[in-house]
């Protein structure tokens, strides 16, 4: 039996954004006022794109259009045919 990578685990993307937040947040706490900004705006901005575009705002519309996420083009899939590349 081959194992098969299934996509990050339930709370995988979310801790690894808590973490790369937390990583950008202790920015705040230098001298340097642009760090201070830059930390905060960085952090503030990785934990909006965790929680509420890829938890909320990105899997409804997914939904919606199911099989039309994973089109590819013409040129693109007569290659993934040569080479070989399946999806299953």
């Amino acid at each position: 039996m081959s194992a098969r990578w299934q996509g990050p685990l339930p709370g995988e993307r979310e801790a690894a954004a808590a973490v790369l937040a937390f990583t950008f947040a202790a920015y705040t706490t230098g001298d340097v006022v642009f760090l201070q900004m830059l930390g905060l705006g960085t952090a503030l901005a990785v934990a909006v794109d965790a929680t509420v575009i890829r938890g909320i705002l990105l899997p409804a519309p997914m939904r919606l259009t199911g099989r039309v996420n994973w089109w590819a083009p013409a040129p693109l899939r007569r290659l993934h045919d040569q080479v070989g590349v399946c999806e299953s």
